[in-house]
């Protein structure tokens, strides 16, 4: 099916409604996130991290090891 003909199957659906529901969701998430790192880490913890792509990291995501840590 293509992507056209599934986005045409889910109008009857509300797509509002997902979006909402999408909404909620990450609004949890956000506030769980809030709730077990605390709002200073949740604001500025991967600041000055290290990216991937960072030849001073040797390539490794040291962002994704402290958030795989910290969950």
């Amino acid at each position: 099916m293509t992507l056209l003909k599934r986005l045409r199957c889910m109008l009857p659906m509300g797509i509002i409604k997902a979006d909402k529901l999408v909404n909620v969701a990450e609004e949890r998430l956000n506030n769980l996130a809030i709730e077990k790192l605390g709002k200073e880490w949740y604001e500025k913890g991967l600041l000055n991290v290290s990216s991937f792509y960072d030849k001073s990291s040797d390539h490794i995501a040291l962002g994704h090891i402290l958030w795989i840590h910290n969950a």
